[in-house]
């Protein structure tokens, strides 16, 4: 037996390659915009105020108010004394005139306060009088001395006064009483004005003197003596004459009236001179 011959193996064909189609390209949807949703909007906190500072306030200068001219000299050349009322306009005047000083009524006869006293003084010194003093009328068959004199220191301290003050011894009887009593009643005056820081003087003559007081009374020696005498002579030349001084224990005057019911300025005045 013939063996059979081995089958040649077929080669398989090669398969052809088969073309791969291309995709068609798919449209790409284009994509529906989302609204975008509005930022709600985010309250803005309130910033805290700073408190600002306050300015501080500019001190507004306050008006200042005139001084009054200083008081405290003494009596020299020539002043004034009145009992009624004188302007500021007035003072001003007798201060150009010459005058320099004044002396103002501040207790009446009748045992009161002089209501023009005040501004008689607050006018003086505006003037640029100085001193500017006061004169006391004191009543003897009134109030007590001690009396009469507290009441009229209490009223001068609601005044601009820095001056002297002179207890007036005049008028004779009836006006004033004994010798004896009226040296009481001076005294009293005077011993009350000191204890109560006032400066004291004398106004009077040596007739009203004796008469009222007695020669022999010296209670007034070591205060200054304003005397009057009415001669026209802004001069102590007089006062060695026997009528008119020493007297009283006085043998050096301060200050001489030595003229009066006088008219100048539109003020009722009498005249006074001191060295």
């Amino acid at each position: 037996m013939m063996p059979m011959p081995k089958p040649k193996p077929m080669p398989m064909p090669k398969p052809m390659p088969m073309p791969m189609p291309k995709p068609m390209p798919m449209p790409m949807p284009k994509p529906m915009p989302m609204p975008m949703p509005k930022p709600m909007p985010m309250p803005m906190p309130k910033p805290t105020p700073m408190p600002m500072p306050k300015p501080s306030p500019m001190p507004m200068p306050m008006p200042q108010p005139t001084p009054m001219p200083q008081q405290g000299g003494k009596w020299h050349g020539k002043g004034v004394d009145l009992s009624d009322p004188c302007s500021a306009t007035g003072f001003s005047c007798l201060k150009r005139t010459g005058y320099q000083y004044a002396v103002i009524r501040a207790w009446r006869s009748s045992g009161v306060w002089d209501p023009d006293c005040a501004s008689n003084i607050n006018n003086a010194i505006s003037a640029g009088m100085n001193p500017v003093d006061v004169y006391m009328f004191p009543r003897p068959k009134g109030a007590s001395g001690s009396s009469q004199a507290s009441q009229l220191w209490s009223k001068l301290q609601t005044t601009q006064f820095k001056g002297t003050v002179w207890v007036d011894v005049e008028q004779e009887s009836p006006y004033w009483s004994t010798q004896s009593a009226n040296q009481q009643f001076f005294t009293d005056v005077v011993h009350t004005l000191q204890s109560l820081g006032a400066t004291v003087g004398v106004y009077t003559s040596k007739s009203q003197w004796t008469e009222i007081m007695g020669s022999s009374f010296q209670g007034g020696k070591n205060l200054p003596l304003w005397y009057s005498h009415y001669d026209n002579t802004a001069a102590f030349s007089d006062f060695t004459r026997s009528a008119i001084g020493p007297f009283g224990g006085w043998s050096t005057p301060a200050m001489k009236q030595y003229q009066g019911d006088q008219s100048a300025c539109g003020c009722n005045t009498d005249f006074n001179w001191s060295p």
